[in-house]
């Protein structure tokens, strides 16, 4: 186990194999989820002000924030709490025996790869409170079968879905207005194209968008694989 000192600081030799990591008093954990690729459980000192854990996962202490769900959790299916606003970057990463995953209304903001590789994931309902799909979201999200966007999203980020080979149908409300061509994903420098991968996909485009076929094509999709209404 690393102890994090109280500066936060993480050093890149303690390598991404990282299992176990113990947050001190003023210990700060979004380096680490980002460079701990396999880190499975975090603990906090009991005075640390910034964090609280339940069941293993950790949140802000206000709990309007998740910032980290544990990668060896048996759990096959998660409802957020109503307090959370916002999921952090990777939160959810490599949580490969989710299945199902529900959050309300509450949530405003899902950070970047906050779903990526979760392999078991086949059905995730959205906030239609969120704006966005952000970058390399739902990527080799392999199994992701269900998925409705709400009408508040306006943008789809880069490498969102990208190697989501289960996806079979997308309906793309006229609220989003930007489609990403592709996502530098943040670690390292590949770039991978929003919906590439997604063999199977067919996207239908509700009536009185102001997406242009090409916005489709140019992030993986074959025109034969878009339907405009």
């Amino acid at each position: 186990m690393i102890l994090l000192n109280d500066y936060g600081v993480f050093n890149s030799s303690y390598g991404s194999s990282i299992k176990n990591i113990k947050l001190s008093k003023y210990g700060k954990c979004d380096v680490i989820i980002k460079e701990a690729t396999e880190l499975t459980k975090i603990q906090i000192d009991e005075d640390n002000p910034n964090y609280i854990l339940q069941d293993d996962i950790l949140f802000s202490k206000d709990m309007k924030t998740l910032y980290f769900y544990s990668r060896w959790k048996s759990n096959t299916t998660y409802t957020i709490p109503n307090e959370v606003e916002t999921i952090g970057n990777y939160a959810f990463r490599n949580c490969n025996n989710l299945i199902k995953v529900e959050m309300s209304n509450s949530i405003t903001q899902i950070g970047s790869e906050a779903f990526r590789e979760c392999s078991n994931l086949k059905e995730i309902k959205l906030s239609e409170n969120l704006k966005e799909i952000s970058i390399s979201m739902f990527m080799s999200c392999i199994k992701l079968e269900v998925l409705n966007l709400p009408n508040s999203i306006e943008t789809i980020r880069g490498g969102a879905f990208y190697n989501c080979e289960a996806l079979k149908n997308i309906f793309i409300p006229n609220s989003i207005i930007t489609i990403f061509e592709e996502g530098k994903i943040s670690s390292n420098a590949n770039r991978y194209s929003t919906f590439g991968g997604c063999d199977n996909l067919l996207v239908t485009v509700e009536s009185g968008s102001t997406l242009q076929l090409s916005d489709f094509t140019d992030a993986g999709l074959e025109k034969s694989q878009v339907i405009f209404e």
